[in-house]
């Protein structure tokens, strides 16, 4: 997958692109599974053409995963290429019609898919229907609910904040995957990530090329644990991957403030049930 930072400066084509390409466009601060009828249309009206994705990001906002797991996610998916777009002052002056002509000319855009309550350009005056009206090949599509709720990356922030990971993951196509830090047998949280709530939760965490079942305990002290349930590895001090699956319980005091026996055996079971059923 090719990655492309937005330059508003410089309009030379981009090399690479002998077909045209379909594109999302989009904040898109977390592709899950509402946005996926976006993806299916793009993949319906492409044919030979390249499939890209736009992202916004705003350094100043907390992110829900960091974005290079965002990356790899898309690239899971089944994007060709991305185009990373910083959400500042100068970005916000654009006029709408100037940033079409210029993403459209830069990246041999040919199809344009946006979600129905996409707003763009300076002061967000721009919608469906002026794109529609202005770019001929514009696909609108509805945003699929799940449960009769549409779904958010808002709401999604809030799940995760309250450590509801089991309805998360049932609305992400990748299961919720930030990076952790461990330092001197402590679990740090990137600070401009979101953090779940207190409590314990059973993850995999990549290790050397491998995935380890573990069990993690965000604790009220902040002195955070992973205790890996299924191999004798040591987890040196740096920078891991992990995969957060579903909460075991939710902390709200410190007289429960630690890892009981019984974490650890529900960790167990948890992790055979899931090998069991994927059989």
């Amino acid at each position: 997958m090719e990655i492309y930072k937005f330059n508003y400066q410089s309009s030379e084509n981009n090399q690479g692109f002998e077909n045209n390409s379909t594109l999302l466009i989009g904040e898109f601060e977390l592709f899950h599974i509402g946005h996926m009828e976006l993806f299916k249309k793009s993949k319906e009206i492409s044919q030979k053409n390249k499939i890209g994705i736009t992202i916004f990001v705003k350094l100043e906002k907390t992110q829900i995963i960091p974005i290079e797991n965002k990356l790899r996610n898309l690239e899971e998916i089944g994007f060709d290429f991305v185009v990373i777009i910083e959400f500042n002052f100068e970005f916000k002056l654009i006029e709408a019609d100037k940033f079409i002509d210029h993403i459209v000319h830069k990246y041999n855009v040919d199809n344009i898919v946006i979600g129905e309550d996409f707003r763009f350009g300076k002061n967000r005056l721009w919608g469906v229907d002026n794109l529609k009206e202005y770019f001929k090949n514009t696909f609108v599509c509805n945003i699929k609910k799940i449960n009769n709720i549409k779904m958010s990356s808002s709401l999604i922030s809030e799940m995760i904040a309250t450590g509801e990971i089991n309805l998360v993951n049932d609305f992400l196509l990748n299961p919720y995957n930030p990076n952790i830090k461990y330092e001197n047998n402590n679990v740090i949280w990137e600070e401009n990530v979101i953090k779940p709530h207190t409590g314990i939760y059973y993850i995999k965490i990549g290790i050397k090329g491998y995935w380890f079942h573990g069990l993690l305990h965000l604790s009220i002290k902040n002195n955070n644990k992973i205790i890996i349930v299924n191999y004798d590895q040591e987890i040196l001090n740096n920078v891991y991957e992990i995969k957060v699956l579903e909460e075991g319980r939710i902390i709200i005091n410190t007289r429960h403030d630690y890892i009981k026996e019984e974490d650890r055996l529900d960790c167990l079971e948890f992790f055979y049930n899931l090998q069991k059923n994927n059989i």
